[in-house]
């Protein structure tokens, strides 16, 4: 049966008890494991965004494939079983090996090996991996649901992934930037509060250009 779900185990039964006390290093693991599954050839090829699971439940058993963060890996393995081992990425470490070890466990196919399908695009993939992280953990902290499968959301991710694949940038960004949309719209239900992106630019006073010098000197933001 061809995988066609992708899941990230996360050491917690659901997002209302995700361990927000861990140390830097297990973070750093479950934060790599997590935007891994983000990579544009990972849902292009799996055709739906990512998933999470508890490490400390059976795994599915269906057509899913996943990561285990290293440091949950004793825990994963009280409950995985012995016949479906191919179907996980275990003691992966650092971004680079934990998507490459997902998308070969997908059939993903490489032209040059240094290189990706959608490569070009992956930062902002795995930057809206975890917006959506953070979105549905702020959402249970208000005590709802981000619920993003009613907003367009997840179609939006996959034609962004399928056209950052298939090398069409353009269709890419506007699909992710939907996508964002979709975010921000969902963030409005359970945390409605105006939002703004601030650019912050610090530069030296003896930076050479009267006009740049001008400018910082003035009390008015530019």
């Amino acid at each position: 049966m061809p995988l066609r779900n992708v899941s990230v185990f996360l050491p917690c039964h659901t997002l209302d008890d995700f361990p927000s006390w861990l140390e830097e290093a297990d973070a750093d693991a479950l934060l790599v494991a997590w935007t891994s599954a983000w990579h544009p050839a990972v849902i292009a090829a799996a055709g739906s965004r990512p998933e999470h699971a508890s490490v400390d439940l059976p795994p599915p058993d269906d057509d899913h494939c996943g990561i285990v963060p290293p440091f949950c890996e004793e825990r994963f393995a009280a409950q995985a079983g012995p016949d479906d081992a191919g179907r996980w990425v275990r003691q992966a470490h650092g971004l680079d090996a934990s998507v490459r070890a997902i998308t070969a466990i997908l059939g993903v196919s490489v032209v040059a090996p240094e290189n990706l399908p959608g490569e070009s695009c992956a930062e902002s993939f795995f930057a809206i991996g975890l917006a959506t992280l953070l979105a549905e953990l702020l959402a249970c902290r208000m005590r709802t649901e981000a619920d993003l499968g009613t907003t367009g959301f997840d179609a939006a991710v996959v034609a962004a992934a399928q056209a950052a694949v298939a090398g069409d940038e353009d269709a890419a960004r506007e699909s992710l930037n939907e996508a964002f949309a979709c975010l921000d719209a969902s963030r409005a239900r359970y945390y409605p509060v105006d939002s703004w992106a601030i650019d912050l630019v610090l530069a030296a006073p003896t930076t050479p250009g009267s006009r740049l010098v001008e400018s910082l000197a003035s009390p008015v933001p530019a």
